[in-house]
């Protein structure tokens, strides 16, 4: 592993560490996730990780914490979003009690990731990406 995919997985496992919410699967409460959605910015264990992947990457993006290369976009998304900000978005819009497959797909579920882009792009010194 090069120096560089060294640096991002030490970014992912320190956002894990700091954070309680990130050390267990969002979807299920699995210990020591070790997937993620870069979309949502969320950690997930690998049986959820599978679900996602399901989904469709027009829904949620999987990445390996610990197998995958993580663009720098990747891991600034993975420092503005968590598991614990995501669930408290969720369960303020009332969408947070439902199946992941509605769940990630509604209009809720779009309004955060969208979020998250803006967020994302004006760290990076990005134009706001547009709504289609």
């Amino acid at each position: 592993m090069g120096e560089e995919e060294d640096a991002g997985e030490g970014r992912l496992l320190a956002l894990i560490a700091r954070d309680s919410t990130n050390q267990v699967c969002i979807d299920c409460g699995a210990e020591s996730p070790d997937w993620a959605s870069v979309t949502f910015g969320i950690f997930l264990c690998v049986n959820c990780s599978a679900i996602h992947r399901g989904l469709g990457v027009h829904i949620t993006f999987v990445r390996s914490v610990y197998l995958d290369r993580w663009s720098e976009q990747q891991l600034v998304t993975m420092e503005h979003g968590g598991n614990g900000s995501c669930k408290e978005y969720f369960l303020k819009h009332d969408a947070w009690h439902t199946s992941p497959q509605k769940r990630y797909s509604c209009k809720t579920a779009y309004d955060y990731r969208h979020s998250l882009a803006c967020q994302v792009a004006k760290q990076l010194g990005e134009p706001e990406p547009q709504r289609p």
